[in-house]
């Protein structure tokens, strides 16, 4: 589910960002702390994005960065605000609609004394100058498949949340009488998501014309 629209930001994240900023803060609620880089960092672990495909091609993953959490290290506490106005900011240099894991991953790289750049620095060592460039190339210029499915997948799944569900059948007073509004039915006389099954023994299962109004006490 994609976390409710931050006044701060310009332009509204992509469902793919916006999955992994509602991970980050589920992580860090989960472990009592305050939001950290370091959560969204393992956020990326979470949910299909662009920018976990490219940290899995250097071989890392949510457990790399686990075994090298330091409790110590601390960050200041505009650093995830910080991360995600660069990450905003890039997105808009690059002439985006939205901000996406892809403009976080080259921030969560590149903006220093924060955790999860201590932690992407001590796994990628040379490699970290190598593999921001390289995100930088893709944002600018044409991504290939592997990054943009990933990207698509998010925005179907919060499309297909958005769309309303059938309505589940509807128990009345004290009987175990079961009331289908007739709109569940199809065209081949089923009842479209509704589990009969569910119903209790011997209970009988009526079709209305439309949701029915509540009895009267």
């Amino acid at each position: 589910m994609r976390p409710a629209a931050d006044p701060a930001f310009r332009i509204p994240p992509a469902p793919d960002l916006g999955c992994a900023l509602t991970e980050a803060r589920a992580i860090a609620d989960g472990v009592g702390q305050p939001l950290a880089t370091s959560h969204l960092l393992l956020a990326l672990f979470t949910v299909p994005n662009p920018a976990e495909v490219l940290l899995a091609e250097y071989a890392l993953n949510e457990d790399t960065f686990l075994a090298r959490i330091d409790p110590t290290l601390g960050e200041a506490h505009t650093a995830v605000r910080a991360v995600l106005d660069a990450a905003e900011e890039t997105a808009l240099r690059c002439d985006a609609r939205q901000t996406n894991t892809l403009h976080l991953n080259i921030t969560l790289l590149k903006v220093r004394d924060t955790q999860a750049f201590a932690l992407l620095e001590a796994t990628l060592g040379a490699n970290t100058a190598t593999l921001r460039n390289r995100v930088m190339s893709f944002v600018t210029g044409v991504l290939p498949r592997r990054l943009m499915q990933p990207i698509l997948d998010a925005k179907l799944a919060e499309e297909s949340a958005s769309l309303p569900r059938a309505p589940r059948p509807v128990r009345q007073g004290k009987s175990d009488d079961w009331v289908v509004p007739k709109r569940t039915m199809i065209d081949d006389g089923g009842l479209d998501g509704v589990n009969l099954e569910q119903a209790p023994p011997g209970s009988a299962v009526s079709v209305v014309e439309a949701d029915p109004a509540p009895r009267a006490k």
